[in-house]
């Protein structure tokens, strides 16, 4: 991949793989998302399932299109991604969610990046997220952890 596939020339800071997508954040905040999309992983509608070759996440927009938005973590995890601001310890979550792995209280893949709702009604903050397989890990500044999805 070249650097021409990227709006601008922030450099990379980190870049992390799923099952079959990749999604990596520059300098400045933004998010870029490439791969297959079939569970939304690319936040792109799921109607178009091809391969989306370095998109950046144009529907993510409402939440990465500040300048200089200080991203404290990404994860990427089989068919589904994390972003962890590093401001407000909020998380926002997107793509495979079949069996609950996005913590959003629902069953649906979501190909439209969402708040991770859970933790602010708790006034909790996250400090670190991890992911694999269908688990999800949480941990909170307040040294409490969590992990889903929780059987049906």
């Amino acid at each position: 991949m070249s650097s021409d596939c990227f709006e601008d020339d922030s450099p990379i800071l980190d870049v992390r793989v799923g099952a079959t997508h990749t999604l990596a954040v520059n300098q400045r905040g933004k998010v870029y998302v490439w791969g297959w999309n079939d569970c939304g992983q690319c936040a792109k509608d799921m109607v178009d399932v091809s391969e989306v070759i370095a998109q950046s996440a144009r529907s993510a927009h409402i939440f990465f299109q500040k300048e200089d938005l200080r991203i404290k973590q990404i994860v990427a995890a089989e068919d589904r991604n994390f972003v962890l601001l590093d401001d407000s310890k909020k998380a926002i979550v997107w793509g495979g969610n079949e069996n609950g792995e996005l913590g959003l209280g629902t069953y649906e893949n979501e190909d439209k990046p969402k708040w991770l709702e859970f933790f602010s009604r708790q006034n909790l903050k996250v400090s670190m997220l991890a992911a694999g397989g269908d688990l999800t890990l949480c941990a909170c500044e307040n040294g409490e952890s969590y992990a889903w999805p929780f059987a049906r």
